[in-house]
């Protein structure tokens, strides 16, 4: 019976694959590999007395589960550098007031929807959601290799102006690039 229960848990895990957070993906499998090998033992030598290591490996398996207070509050200062840092480029241009926060919300609202409707499941996890809306304030980091006397400027920009705005992505792809 318990290789029944066994078998069940790992078809559940490997279908639910793509809904499950990486770290917990770990967790979880490293639990099902021990707990296969002990029963797996258990089944081979019956005399072997190792069950208490099957409650081991659910209390060890919920610990691992468990948010680390320290890595969510690093995670928490990640965010608000990168929001900072976001809006820190976005105040050199007079033009783009929340423009950060907007542009952030709108990338949220199409991957959930896209997420809801079904498509690109292998692709689009919380995981991936989430860090794409911590990339997302960054899509103008270019911006910061943009004159002033552009970026600032009142009016229509003349061509040759706003071919050199249009560099801001290229500019901002060799940043993000040089930081990999």
């Amino acid at each position: 019976m318990a290789g029944v229960y066994i078998a069940s848990a790992v078809w559940i895990f490997f279908r639910r694959w793509r809904y499950i957070q990486m770290h917990r993906r770990v967790s979880i499998f490293t639990c099902l590999l021990v707990v296969i090998g002990v029963t797996s033992y258990q089944m081979v030598v019956p005399d072997a007395l190792v069950t208490s290591v099957g409650t081991m490996m659910v209390i060890l398996g919920t610990y691992m589960n468990q948010e680390d207070p320290a890595m969510r509050e690093l995670s928490r200062y990640h965010e608000e550098m990168v929001m900072g840092f976001a809006t820190l480029i976005e105040n050199r241009d007079d033009n783009t007031g929340g423009h950060v926060k907007r542009t952030t919300r709108y990338a949220a609202l199409l991957a959930e929807e896209i997420q809801r409707r079904g498509y690109y499941r292998d692709i689009l996890t919380k995981d991936y959601i989430h860090n794409l809306l911590l990339a997302a304030p960054m899509h103008d980091v270019g911006k910061i290799a943009i004159p002033d006397a552009i970026l600032q400027k009142p009016g229509k920009l003349t061509d040759e102006e706003f071919d050199i705005m249009k560099q801001h992505t290229v500019r901002g792809g060799y940043a993000v690039g040089s930081m990999f």
